[in-house]
């Protein structure tokens, strides 16, 4: 009886350990902000809209023109300013790509 109570908690401490170390792999869940930034994002972008990942021009840009009605539109004094917001990132859009 010894040896089965023994076994016991062995497996049970296996068991544990092995919960622990499937816990310890598994990817931290996502801040709410970038999952919404990775709703946007094509497949290829996702692996580097990160929280503490440099961002460059073309995601800047994508996330901002994805927002732009919903979010940042309503902070600008009119249609016109959103408007000229939406041409200039559109310039810096074309002009990164042009330089890579």
């Amino acid at each position: 009886e010894a040896i089965a109570k023994r076994k016991k908690g062995v497996v049970k401490a296996r068991k544990d350990l092995k919960t622990a170390i499937k816990d310890a792999d598994a990817p931290a869940p996502l801040p709410r902000w970038i999952a919404k930034c990775h709703a946007v994002a094509g497949r290829a972008t996702k692996d580097f809209i990160t929280a503490d990942n440099r961002w460059d021009v073309h995601t800047i840009v994508l996330v901002v023109r994805a927002y732009l009605p919903d979010v940042f539109a309503v902070h600008l004094p009119d249609h016109f300013h959103a408007k000229e917001v939406l041409g200039g990132i559109l310039r810096i859009s074309g002009a990164r790509t042009r330089r890579a």
